[in-house]
């Protein structure tokens, strides 16, 4: 057969052909083989060293030149690969036939190859070993079936997943992991996708090895051959088994209040919910209990976070120890718990006020909390299904609006809620609501009472009582508003309204020719926390040019004592502006603190009606004999020689703790302890001096 026939043979069967010299040059490629290696023509490659078309990279590049240098001394080498590189770069797998040829057409190149491209069936094997490494790597649990659905593989997270070895699995069917737990809808529903040829998700309840179960979260996928035919399951899967346990580790968290470990709000009307459908199905009754501790912000603030917790966690315990172990104990929020209790479906007045009693008893012994022992009282309101309801969270809002109503009354109580209560509580509220754009539409009011001197009998001052001139309802006295205000944080700024307001009334009379008066402000305790207070204040006093001493700022006990420290400091800076401070409705204890040395009580004062506008003209009492030498030389050395109060400040009143701020003998000065007018004639010569008939410019 001539060479040319064999080439055209070989062309047409798809193998390249090379003859190489002794010094493994080419001499020869067949046409198919210079396609193959990406050449137009036998000069690109002739002459060319058969190791510079190898791919040197691999060692079965290394194998085949060997088996080409000692093929003189083998005649024949079969079915060796090397790796070849094309024209372009790509790597092409070749697998050689090797024959020396000593025949007389072959002297120039005796070394004949004959190859099969296999490159395809390398990427095959490379992609199956690939398939391989990262089903062995991978954290889920991979297993393939065959149509029969007999296991061809599983990787090792399968198999630790179910407990089995390799060769327990291999050979069989994945039926042996059933623990009969899943629904037979599943398995249903997972055929008729594979038969329709589309892939299926969802999650079987399988068993271990151990007997044990686990949720498996699966999706599985028909893989067909090119006529169609499913030849292959392949399913991968992952154990939801520690999935479950975090979700429910962290449902718990998310209904359990850390500190006490009892059901936070979120976990309470979880449980209420269940209650709810037990008591409607066992014909009982349910109570929802609202607790709130009485003034537990005093009592946080005096113990401090980690005491206070304490005592939360002391008094839920409590209370679980005071009910069944079938009702529910649970913290709402800071200082409030909700109890879920089995009640009769008509309860009586006598069934809930024992179990009231019982939870008040409970609560109130002393806390022993280190070296201190505490005490505490609580506000319960209860509502009842299905007497006043049947939605737990309105049930809930019931009862925490009758606790209030408990807690408004004095606290260590309890309140059933009832309809008429929730219709004064919704008028509250609702009133509560307009109350917050009073200042802005002008409805807030102030009418001015007369202070009066229990000596004299004459007038000191004026108080400023705010009003509300409701539209609807007509004038509401403070009683009526200034609590709900408190609560809801709305009285700061109706506070600020009457300080400016009153200023401004000031003005007013000034302008209009009335001798300077002193006015009285009541701040809510609020208001005398605010860091602003004094930049208020002040701002106030120079928008309308009056002085400092002009104003009063009436403070309440309970103002002063919820920070004493903060107090002081808030005081100081007042004083320095130079308005006078006042404290009301003082407890005796309170009155001997040292606190109040600086502060002149308020407790006397008149009856007299308010008026809204004009105030009456004061009369003039006279000045009391001094007591104390005076601090300020200047005021001192302007005194008249004719008295004989020698060394003592006749132009002002001042006391030991007061000093003189008068600066001439014209000045205003300070207000004595009693507020006398302190502008005397200049011919005093008794060292009591008397007042002028005609002084216009008193100090109030």
């Amino acid at each position: 057969m001539s060479q040319r026939t064999q080439a055209s043979i070989y062309d047409a069967l798809g193998c390249i052909v090379i003859r190489l010299d002794a010094q493994l040059k080419v001499w020869y490629v067949n046409s198919f083989g210079l396609r193959l290696l990406g050449y137009s023509r036998l000069g690109q490659v002739f002459q060319r060293s058969m190791p510079s078309l190898v791919d040197r990279d691999s060692a079965q590049a290394t194998e085949f030149l060997a088996q080409l240098e000692d093929i003189g001394a083998h005649g024949v080498v079969r079915q060796i690969e090397s790796p070849l590189r094309t024209a372009a770069g790509r790597r092409l797998w070749v697998s050689w036939t090797i024959e020396h040829r000593a025949d007389t057409d072959m002297l120039l190149a005796p070394i004949f190859l004959v190859g099969a491209d296999i490159t395809r069936l390398h990427e095959s094997i490379e992609s199956s070993q690939l398939f391989r490494d990262i089903a062995q790597s991978n954290p889920l649990g991979i297993v393939i079936t065959d149509a029969d659905l007999s296991i061809r593989f599983a990787n090792p997270a399968a198999l630790a997943m179910s407990g089995y070895a390799a060769e327990e699995v291999i050979g069989n069917q994945p039926r042996m992991f059933r623990s009969g737990l899943t629904p037979d809808d599943t398995y249903r529903a997972m055929w008729a996708a594979l038969n329709s040829g589309t892939g299926w998700s969802g999650e079987f309840i399988n068993r271990h090895k151990d007997g044990s179960t686990y949720v498996e979260k699966i999706q599985i996928s028909p893989i067909p051959d090119r006529e169609g035919v499913i030849r292959f399951y392949f399913s991968i899967a992952e154990d939801q088994s520690r999935q479950r346990e975090f979700e429910q580790r962290l449902a718990t968290l998310t209904s359990t209040d850390l500190p006490t470990g009892l059901p936070n709000r979120a976990g309470f009307l979880d449980l209420a919910a269940l209650s709810m459908r037990s008591a409607a199905q066992s014909g009982h009754g349910l109570a929802v209990v609202d607790l709130d501790i009485d003034d537990f912000e005093a009592v946080n603030r005096r113990l401090g976070s980690d005491l206070a917790d304490r005592l939360l966690i002391e008094l839920g315990r409590r209370l679980t120890d005071s009910v069944r172990e079938t009702d529910v104990v649970a913290r709402l929020g800071s200082d409030e718990f909700g109890l879920l209790l089995a009640i009769p479906e008509a309860p009586s007045a006598s069934d809930l006020t024992e179990v009231s009693n019982r939870l008040l008893t409970a609560i109130r012994p002393p806390f022993a909390l280190g070296q201190q022992a505490i005490e505490v009282t609580a506000s319960i309101g209860i509502a009842c299904a299905p007497a006043d309801g049947s939605d737990i969270g309105e049930l809930l809002t019931l009862a925490a609006a009758a606790a209030q109503t408990a807690k408004r009354g004095g606290g260590d109580s309890f309140i059933r809620f009832d309809p008429a209560l929730a219709r004064v509580d919704s008028g509250r509220h609702a009133l509560l609501g307009e109350l917050r754009h009073a200042a802005a539409r002008n409805e807030l009011v102030l009418h001015y009472q007369p202070q009066l001197s229990l000596q004299t009998g004459a007038m000191v001052g004026l108080e400023a009582l705010v009003r509300w001139q409701h539209p609807e309802h007509g004038l509401l006295p403070p009683g009526r508003f200034i609590a709900a205000a408190e609560e809801s944080g709305h009285i700061v700024s109706i506070g600020e309204w009457v300080l400016r307001e009153a200023c401004r009334q000031m003005r007013r009379w000034l302008d209009a020719g009335f001798a300077p008066i002193k006015v009285a402000v009541n701040l809510s305790a609020r208001q005398f926390r605010l860091s602003n207070l004094t930049l208020s204040i002040s701002e106030a006093l120079a928008g309308n040019g009056l002085q400092a001493p002009m104003l009063e700022l009436e403070i309440t006990e309970g103002a002063m004592m919820h920070d004493v420290a903060a107090a002081i400091r808030t005081s100081e800076r007042l004083k320095e502006l130079g308005v006078r401070l006042s404290l009301d409705d003082l407890a005796p204890a309170t009155r001997r603190s040292p606190i109040c040395r600086d502060f002149r009580s308020t407790s006397s004062r008149s009856t007299s009606p308010s008026f809204a506008t004009s105030p009456p003209t004061p009369a003039t009492p006279p000045l009391p004999r001094q007591r104390s030498p005076c601090r300020t030389n200047s005021a001192r050395s302007r005194w008249p020689k004719a008295s004989k109060a020698k060394n003592r400040c006749i132009t002002c009143a001042a006391t030991t703790a007061t000093k003189c701020r008068a600066t001439t003998f014209r000045d205003h000065c300070p207000p004595t302890k009693l507020q006398r007018c302190a502008r005397v004639s200049a011919d005093c010569t008794s060292g009591r001096p008397t007042m002028a008939n005609n002084c216009r410019r008193c100090c109030w």
